[in-house]
């Protein structure tokens, strides 16, 4: 029997195997991406929580692989064709521009991305109050965000240069120290000369 809400299949394929696999969608952000764009960008990572009946203490919770994919074959297919579909772009949840109300009304309009609210059709505009003034405040917030994602790639550059000049001055720092020890060294290491006193002795001279 397959649990939608939990995305359980309590069938097992493997009559040994007594785990439990629990997977779910997780909205994970997308630094690459967020950095880019200038604000932040989510990403649909599906994960598994792994538990052992009767051990309550040993639950394992992990992004899904192959791995899980293959020990549940069926909970697997069964979770994908019970959830929703991934959603990639900047969930309306996490726009501060939007109190908890609007958020409940955009979903109910299938709504679910900043993205979708800023390419929203004229006919679509006209399913909420105060729909058009939204796609609007979206479609500024997208284009604020390219040019902040063009300042933030530049920054990044610049931050990347000062470590690499860093780098560079410790490493001939280093090499200075290298090449003053081995100038001691040498210096150290060579043979004094000997004085050789060539003066005469003034009694030895005059005698005779």
């Amino acid at each position: 029997m397959y649990d939608s809400e939990t995305g359980i299949d309590f069938n097992t394929t493997d009559p040994n195997d007594n785990c439990r696999p629990m997977f779910r969608w997780e909205a994970k952000q997308n630094s690459a991406k967020s950095k880019v764009e200038g604000r932040p960008i989510f990403d649909q990572v599906p994960f598994v929580t792994i538990m052992s009946p009767g051990d309550n203490k040993n639950v394992i919770d992990a992004k899904v692989n192959d791995d899980h994919k293959s020990r549940w074959p069926r909970q697997w297919e069964a979770f994908q064709k019970g959830s929703e579909q991934p959603l990639n772009g900047t969930p309306i949840n996490e726009w501060p521009a939007l109190n908890m109300a609007q958020v409940a009304e955009l979903k109910a309009l299938n709504i679910f991305s900043i993205e979708q609210l800023a390419n929203l059709d004229d006919r679509g505009t006209q399913e909420m109050t105060g729909l058009v003034t939204l796609k609007q405040q979206a479609q500024a917030h997208l284009a604020v965000g390219k040019d902040d994602g063009v300042i933030y790639e530049a920054l990044d550059k610049v931050d990347k240069l000062t470590e690499e000049i860093a780098a560079m001055r410790a490493e001939n720092k280093e090499l200075r120290q290298e090449l003053d020890f081995v100038a001691k060294k040498s210096a150290a290491s060579k043979p004094r000369k000997k004085k050789i006193n060539v003066s005469t002795d003034d009694s030895t001279s005059n005698s005779g």
